[in-house]
């Protein structure tokens, strides 16, 4: 009994921790309208209606047409092992990219300091988990281990070229070929370009 009754306070507790209705564990809450330029400073404001970004003038996406990948920052996190498949994704098209840590508040690393874009209870509902190193806090490992059954991909960047591998193959199988080549050439990444049949 002592076992069931802890097994429903866990799940409970996880579910607390994936968010409230309409944000991050509920996957029909992409409405909207954003830029996906990569570049772009304004690309996390949601628009209710379609039309040109604000901020830079590109054409804005809807959110429910975007691949949703969610960089896991904490202190301390390897941001190069992070930034690399960040990147990957931000350039290949058709991704929405967005960085969450446990409370939304700003990460140490590396005499750096970076300001994610949501915390884990209101963040977008993620399709595909970029995480480096050991995950950060119990908290975070949690919902990365609850929102990582559902997604279609967890990276575990560990080092920069793994790390941009990993997202180039993933990118390759989402969105094909074109897709990763395009990311790779942005990058500058010549020997992934080259194993995968040239830089065309």
């Amino acid at each position: 009994m002592k076992a069931i009754i802890c097994t429903a306070i866990l799940l409970c507790a996880s579910a607390a921790l994936a968010g409230g209705s309409g944000h991050c564990y509920d996957p029909s809450a992409r409405a909207g309208y954003v830029c996906a330029s990569a570049t772009c400073a304004g690309n996390h404001a949601v628009a209710d209606k379609s039309g040109d970004c604000r901020a830079c003038g590109s054409k804005l996406s809807a959110v429910k047409d975007l691949t949703h990948v969610a960089v896991v920052l904490y202190d301390g996190v390897d941001l190069l092992d992070v930034t690399g498949p960040a990147d990957v994704f931000a350039n290949a098209g058709g991704f929405y990219v967005y960085t969450i840590s446990q409370h939304g508040n700003a990460v140490r690393s590396g005499g750096l300091e970076v300001e994610p874009d949501f915390d884990i209870q209101h963040c977008p509902w993620p399709d595909v988990l970029v995480v480096s190193g050991n995950g950060g806090t119990d908290v975070l490992r949690n919902w990365v281990d609850l929102v990582g059954k559902s997604a279609d991909h967890v990276l575990k960047a560990a080092g920069v070229s793994s790390g941009i591998d990993g997202a180039l193959t993933i990118v390759q199988k989402m969105k094909g070929d074109d897709s990763a080549r395009r990311a790779a050439r942005a990058i500058e990444y010549d020997g992934w370009l080259a194993q995968s049949g040239g830089q065309r």
